[in-house]
């Protein structure tokens, strides 16, 4: 390097003040994520499955559907 380069790079690292110290404890910040990122499903929904999707699927020509439409719904929230 030559002198220049050597002054200009004291220079920003003067400029630019303290190198930066993490403090974050990432475990904690971890958790906090997972459970922000919870989806709770309400269990009754799961009770009348079969008996939606039955009623769904009657009379339906071609593949059958697998979710009922609550299911959907949501989903879609």
């Amino acid at each position: 390097m030559c002198p220049k380069e050597k002054d200009s790079h004291n220079n920003n690292s003067k400029r630019w003040g303290n190198k930066f110290i993490d403090k974050r404890n990432w475990k904690s910040y971890n958790e906090e994520l997972v459970v922000r990122g919870e989806f709770l499903l309400p269990i009754d929904m799961f009770e009348n499955w079969y008996e939606e999707l039955d009623k769904m699927n009657e009379g339906k020509k071609g593949r059958p559907y697998e979710f009922p439409e609550s299911f959907i719904k949501i989903q879609a929230l």
